[in-house]
């Protein structure tokens, strides 16, 4: 693909960049911001008098060692673009790290230049770019280059009989900010810590550090004590407590909260949106907001948010508080738990609470407003979907040609909200779905049209396991779901969500993997544990030799494991083979094509009726367990959204 457009995951990174340069050019430095952190670095003694400079492109650069002979030079190299004021010069250079740096085209246009610059990597790590102007340095520019493949990220160990592992265990409805450099973790009370929501914290996404001190204080040790704490006036949360008291469903069997959320208020400061219902499965409910000056917290109650109270039906459960964004900066909460589907309030960016100014007794049983006043705007009308996320991506590539011919002019770009959610039964058959709209506040749709199980599927129950006595790895994907969606401040985009690690039960685990999109802009995500890997360009050559074209490959075309394919587990016959032919085993079955910089077109046209279909997906890099290696994953969704086929290559 002509790289005339920025990729969703790069334009996030440039846009913090040019935030970033924005504002040390006002003489301000940079500050934490939540999910999405500037990843440039401003200099302490920057000039205020000099000029915006926006990197409208960054490199995304990854280096391959000699070893690896079938990687293509191209991936190791990429194209950096500033705009500036045409009437300045602006020239660029490699202030330290492993990449050299060399000028092309400069265009003016519209009183503004526009500078090309390639940029190649020569080994791994950090590096910065300075762009000068005349003797003076205007900004700064501080990226990475990651491995081709992921060295061995020494994982936390996991075992179908596990339980309890202190770092990502217990852990059930996460989200996950960025700050300070580092990564925070928030997850719904369960097993194994203080009520409160238990907090984590990682430098890399893969290893966490639970906090000994919960976010919420005074919410119980235990069932027990929660009840006494909140009987004798005195929890955390007691404001919540006396109106689910009082809602008529209460009935002392739920002292948790739910599914929280955390984002950065408009102080500098952090709100907590969490949830608490009168008893499990009911949709009687409130969301609260709390604040705290650290991340971390302790935080504080303040209001509450949205209370449901008239017994579902249409009308959403309160419970799932998501916050997100409009490109005019515009605050929104999606929530919605099963019951009426998934609404959106918007809410006042100053404050944090309702944009409408419902407050107080507007909100509590007895009010005058209406439901649809109270509850917002429906954005999934879906009974069976929850924990919603909305994640927005600019100028993400269509690709509008035929993937059997490749036309590289042959794309448009669209700016797009991305909304995720979780289907079905949590103890069997829960699912992650995805739907998109051009609007915040509406239009959400998917390749599968309307129905129960509507959206695309982004992901459901399956192994690597090849069977029930294989033990590499030695735990199922079972029951995904929950989850949020992270851009990192380097431009990742990732998928944090609760897994349970073998079929049919056992407790719940912090995972992480990357997505991506594939041609067609739909969200696929890797069918791996991130291990810090980067989305790049592949080339064919590396798709048949890496692995001599052979993969394992699971395929889910249904919710639960044990009727979808293969029972769920992997089977490994499948061969990415020369021109364009697919097998299983010996015997040809469709075609793939390799296109753009790693989208993938695979058609099965033979063998078992049940895989036979086309699928458009996407080559990562991954760090594959069975294998003990880095290695390629394919992850694909089929043509109608409700299937995936997920391939890792094979040693």
């Amino acid at each position: 693909m002509k790289r005339a457009k920025i990729t969703a995951s790069a334009l996030v990174l440039a846009l913090l960049m040019a935030l970033s340069v924005l504002l040390a050019a006002c003489g301000k430095t940079g500050d934490d911001s939540g999910n999405n952190n500037g990843g440039g670095t401003t200099e302490p003694d920057a000039p205020t008098h000099l000029f915006e400079i926006d990197v409208a492109q960054a490199p995304n650069l990854t280096y391959k060692s000699s070893e690896d002979t079938y990687v293509d030079a191209s991936v190791m190299t990429d194209e950096l673009i500033i705009v500036y004021d045409a009437q300045k010069t602006v020239a660029a250079e490699v202030a330290e790290g492993n990449v050299t740096l060399s000028a092309g085209t400069s265009e003016t246009a519209n009183g503004k230049k526009t500078d090309t610059y390639t940029v190649t990597a020569t080994g791994t790590g950090a590096y910065t770019l300075n762009f000068n102007s005349g003797e003076e340095k205007v900004e700064t520019f501080t990226s990475d280059v990651a491995a081709v493949y992921p060295a061995d990220p020494d994982f936390p160990m996991l075992s179908r009989s596990a339980m309890n592992v202190s770092d990502i265990g217990y852990v059930h409805d996460p989200v996950v900010v960025e700050a300070d450099g580092k990564y925070y973790e928030f997850n719904t009370d369960n097993a194994g810590g203080d009520y409160g929501y238990q907090v984590r914290v990682s430098d890399d996404l893969i290893h966490w550090t639970k906090l000994a001190d919960p976010a919420i204080k005074n919410c119980g040790k235990n069932d027990s004590d929660a009840k006494s704490v909140y009987e004798s006036g005195k929890g955390g949360l007691q404001e919540v407590y006396d109106i689910l008291k009082g809602d008529g469903n209460w009935n002392n069997s739920c002292w948790t909260l739910w599914a929280p959320e955390v984002t950065q208020a408009a102080d500098g400061g952090w709100w907590l949106y969490g949830s608490w219902t009168t008893a499990f499965g009911s949709s009687h409910s409130v969301i609260f907001q709390c604040y705290s000056k650290e991340i971390t917290g302790p935080y504080e109650f303040k209001d509450i948010i949205v209370y449901s109270y008239d017994g579902g039906g249409i009308w959403p459960n309160a419970i799932d508080a998501s916050i997100y964004y409009d490109t005019d900066g515009r605050m929104y909460m999606a929530y919605g738990s099963f019951s009426g589907g998934i609404y959106s309030i918007e809410l006042d960016p100053q404050t944090g609470l309702r944009k409408d100014g419902l407050r107080g007794n507007d909100l509590l049983k007895g009010s005058s407003k209406t439901q649809a006043e109270r509850y917002g705007v429906s954005l999934v009308p879906n009974g069976y979907m929850e924990g919603p996320v909305i994640s927005y991506h600019e100028n993400v590539p269509v690709y509008t040609g035929d993937p059997k011919s490749y036309n590289a002019e042959s794309y448009e770009y669209k700016d797009q909200y991305y909304l995720m959610g979780s289907s079905n039964s949590l103890s069997s058959d829960y699912n992650m779905r995805s739907y998109v709209s051009a609007s915040p506040t509406g239009g959400f749709s998917s390749l599968t049209g309307t129905g129960d199980n509507s959206g695309n599927r982004v992901s459901g129950s399956f192994t690597w396991r090849t069977s029930d006595t294989d033990r590499s790895p030695s735990y199922e994907f079972f029951a995904p779901g929950h989850n949020d969606m992270i851009t990192t401040s380097t431009g990742k985009n990732l998928i944090a969500y609760h897994n349970r690690t073998t079929f049919g039960g056992g407790n719940h685990f912090l995972f992480v993997s990357q997505y991506t999109f594939n041609s067609r802009g739909d969200i696929v995500m890797s069918p791996n544990r991130y291990a810090g890997e980067t989305v790049r360009k592949v080339t064919e050559d590396e798709v048949l030799r890496i692995s001599a074209g052979k993969y394992a490959y699971a395929a889910i075309t249904n919710n639960r494991y044990d009727s979808t394919y293969n029972g769920g587990y992997a089977k490994e016959d499948m061969v990415l083979a020369e021109n364009n032919v697919l097998k299983i085993g010996n015997t040809a079955v469709g075609s793939w094509y390799l296109y753009g910089d790693n989208y993938i077109y695979i058609e099965i046209t033979g063998g078992d009726a049940a895989l036979q279909g086309k699928y458009y997906g996407a080559v990562m890099p991954a760090y594959i367990e069975s294998q003990g290696e880095g290695g390629l994953t394919v992850s694909c969704l089929s043509e109608n959204g409700k299937n995936t086929l997920y391939l890792n290559s094979l040693v």
